[in-house]
């Protein structure tokens, strides 16, 4: 079965002092936003730079566990993939 479903990017911009806060920022508001709305697909949240939108960062690993989940941790996180974060 399709879904008929389109997928869709919402741009929102932010001010940061680098982009190591930039991307702890993104991934705050991806968690925060994931609880509310299951459509939320956290794992393919990107961050650029306003001057150079076509260079993409990842701001999570996104790794397909065992489970069928996807590793919500930083990229290039240490240790073990996880679906969950610690609290």
């Amino acid at each position: 079965m399709t879904s008929n479903r389109q997928r869709f990017t919402i741009h929102l911009p932010i001010q940061a002092p680098n982009p190591q806060t930039a991307a702890v920022i993104a991934r705050t508001i991806g968690h925060s936003l994931a609880a509310a709305f299951r459509a939320l697909d956290t794992r393919d949240i990107t961050l650029s730079a306003q001057d150079e939108p076509e260079v993409v960062h990842r701001v999570f690993c996104g790794r397909r566990l065992t489970s069928g989940r996807r590793c919500v941790l930083r990229t290039e996180h240490t240790g073990e993939c996880n679906h969950r974060t610690a609290r």
